[in-house]
């Protein structure tokens, strides 16, 4: 009887950990992630645009210039908006990964948006490790905002804004995805299931 209980009980838990899993927190998560991968990308296409202009005209003026120490384009437009400012120094200014800063950004939303659909133990790791790689260089620049170029580059602030969301949601994706595996373990891999058929023959 004791043992019925346990069972019942077990079976209850699977049923709630996979509706809180499958159900309204994953819908909602979805689509959070779908708005933040969105804007980044929108944001990272307009650094982009921006750089453009800028580069061909010294004289252009973007919407988020209010002022000389409020001037995204002169963020941009600097030598650490290019490859962070690492590539050149290293491998030359003229160096193919020296690249415009949201260049690099673009892959990592899109991966966020992708990746973020599965519920694999595998995209869940590959998302935290990104989103910490992506905070550390996100803190990199915005100590070079803040103390080496002084300025107050709205964009920039936004994007970061937006990448440390996304380290939150990623986050909490693996704790949810915790909890249902300690009442429902992932299936096994090919790998072990090559194992198990190999001990059995």
């Amino acid at each position: 009887m004791a043992s019925a209980e346990r069972s019942g009980r077990r079976s209850d838990d699977k049923i709630r950990v996979k509706k809180n899993v499958r159900g309204g927190w994953w819908r909602h998560e979805l689509m959070l992630r779908a708005m933040l991968c969105t804007l980044g990308t929108a944001l990272s296409l307009y650094a982009l645009h921006v750089e453009m202009n800028r580069g061909g005209d010294s004289a252009y003026r973007a919407w988020c210039d209010f002022a000389e120490s409020v001037s995204c384009s002169r963020v941009f437009a600097s030598r650490w908006g290019r490859g962070f400012g690492l590539v050149e120094p290293l491998l030359g200014k003229d160096s193919m990964l020296n690249q415009p800063n949201s260049i690099f950004a673009l892959p990592f939303f899109t991966l966020q948006l992708l990746l973020g659909m599965t519920q694999s133990a595998t995209a869940a790791l590959a998302l935290m490790v990104t989103a910490v790689v992506a905070s550390a260089g996100c803190f990199y620049l915005a100590y070079l905002l803040l103390f080496v170029l002084h300025d107050l580059c709205l964009v920039c602030i936004t994007s970061y804004i937006v990448t440390f969301a996304l380290l939150t949601l990623d986050y909490r994706r693996l704790v949810h995805l915790h909890a249902h595996w300690q009442v429902q373990p992932p299936p096994p891999t090919k790998r072990q299931l090559r194992r198990v058929r190999e001990k059995t023959e």
